[in-house]
């Protein structure tokens, strides 16, 4: 997919639209993100107001193409000449926000698992990783109001959405919003860190299951003729079966760590370095380094003074490097000249 444009990038065209837009869907069918034929991926096209891509209803994700997409208008009718069915209802979301944003190219909505199991929460994505990181302050919340979005329903969305990058919709999905396909997909794919949160709090050994063989209900299996038929089994089973494959070494589960005893000496304090999108305020910034701090401090012990929280504030094209640095223990660095 093309990156997101910058200022100087010249005008896109709807090939390139159809291409991104495509990609898209069968990144999220491969990820696991669709929801079979429902849940949309919708983006504007170029030089045509009012005019938006949305696949055909009753395709999977793995089978859109660029010239199976369907054009429509905010109202979710057909403008292609196609006679494609779609999915209006489906729609009535995006036509919201894109009447709403009309300088964003994309909007994502997904029903996947992790995105379901996020809008379920009350605290939402929290600040735990550095993807979450990303969308730290930048997503709104709409309260579930049913299946039918009316006027009065779409006012209040769009008005929660507001200038964020995506709104968590309770109990429904996640939404994004991008000014090019490809940035509306990253956005979601931090999201996604909902994901690494669950893995996190029910990670580590499992118990064993109880015991079997025992008891009044498996006495049986204690016989000698029990014996020989499992014996029986165990070899026709090694016969047909492929060998077995190697088994994973389980992590150990971490513990907390101690605090330094006086004849350690002081444990040295960590330097957390944080990438966020440009726009945060120096009180939002506050809280999020106060909250690393505290975590750091349970975690290795020692003094919130010694706890470092660097910010890097980036545009939202330079994914990768860059940015202006912020700390809450020093000044930022004052402009050459």
């Amino acid at each position: 997919m093309h990156a997101p444009t910058s200022p100087a990038s010249p005008v896109r065209t709807e090939a390139e639209v159809r291409a991104d837009l495509a990609a898209a869907y069968r990144l999220a069918a491969i990820n696991g993100w669709d929801d079979t034929v429902y849940t949309h991926l919708s983006a504007s096209v170029p030089g045509e107001p009012g005019h938006y891509l949305i696949n055909r209803f009753g395709l999977m994700f793995d089978e859109v193409s660029a010239s199976s997409l369907v054009k429509v208008d905010l109202r979710g009718r057909v403008v292609d000449g196609s006679g494609a069915r779609v999915n209006p209802s489906g729609f009535a979301i995006h036509g919201a926000v894109h009447a709403a944003r009309p300088e964003l190219e994309c909007v994502i909505h997904l029903h996947s698992p992790w995105g379901v199991a996020l809008a379920m929460l009350p605290g939402g994505l929290q600040p735990t990783s550095q993807w979450a990181m990303r969308l730290h302050g930048r997503l709104g919340r709409h309260p579930y109001e049913g299946l039918a979005l009316g006027a009065a329903e779409q006012q209040r969305l769009v008005a929660a959405l507001g200038a964020l990058d995506g709104l968590i919709l309770e109990h429904h999905g996640p939404l994004v919003v991008g000014r090019t396909v490809a940035e509306a997909y990253m956005l979601m794919h931090c999201a996604r860190a909902r994901r690494g949160g669950a893995a996190a709090r029910h990670g580590g050994p499992r118990r064993p299951a109880a015991g079997r063989g025992r008891g009044a209900g498996g006495a049986h299996l204690q016989s000698m003729g029990g014996r020989r038929q499992r014996a029986r089994r165990r070899r026709r089973v090694a016969r047909a079966a492929p060998p077995p494959r190697p088994r994973r070494a389980r992590l150990p589960r971490l513990k907390p760590t101690e605090p330094p005893t006086a004849a350690q000496g002081p444990r040295p304090m960590p330097t957390i370095r944080v990438e966020l999108f440009a726009g945060r305020t120096a009180d939002q910034k506050r809280a999020l380094a106060q909250a690393l701090t505290e975590a750091a401090v349970k975690t290795l012990g020692g003094s919130p003074d010694g706890v470092d929280v660097v910010f890097y504030d980036i545009q939202r094209h330079d994914w990768a490097t860059g940015g202006q640095l912020w700390s809450d223990k020093a000044p930022p660095p004052r402009p050459a000249g």
